[in-house]
């Protein structure tokens, strides 16, 4: 009957390590740049060109939190409506079968423009996603998105 209590409380004592070392190695850092996915870093992004991939990325990826928190701080956007947008155009670009033009980045000074359009197969244009932002320094932050449409389903809208 001890050996019994004895190998319960070994047992016990175990169980209390193993869940104890399972809590601290799925932790990681809680310190996170911006908490950002790994695969939407904007902190690492350093040239434009880059930066507007990223943009389309977290468009064509349903992140359109991630997205609002590219603005610059004196541009507030409503961060529901942003996201919901986002989660339309991105969800349109999966179902169509489109044809993507990219037109070529625009400079003006330290401001930017990009603009991605998807064709139907007739080459009719169905949805236009049109990014500006500028780079001061290092830092680079978005200006505008404008979602341009010819689609009942989606709204036109700028931010």
């Amino acid at each position: 009957m001890r050996l019994e209590n004895l190998d319960m409380g070994f047992f016990k004592y175990m169980c209390f390590f193993f869940v104890l070392g399972m809590l601290s190695s799925c932790g990681g850092s809680t310190t996170q740049a911006g908490n950002q996915p790994k695969d939407l870093n904007f902190d690492g992004v350093k040239t434009p060109e880059n930066f507007s991939e990223m943009v389309l990325l977290s468009i064509s990826s349903y992140r359109g939190n991630i997205l609002a928190d590219q603005f610059s701080a004196d541009k507030q956007v409503n961060k529901a409506e942003l996201k919901r947008t986002v989660d339309l155009y991105a969800e349109a670009m999966r179902k169509g079968d489109w044809i993507r033009d990219d037109n070529e980045m625009k400079q003006d000074g330290n401001k930017f423009t990009k603009s991605y359009r998807w064709l139907d197969k007739r080459r009719r244009m169905a949805m236009t996603v049109k990014i500006a932002f500028s780079k001061r320094g290092e830092e680079i932050s978005l200006d505008e998105v404008d979602f341009d449409t010819n689609l009942d389903i989606l709204k036109k809208v700028t931010y």
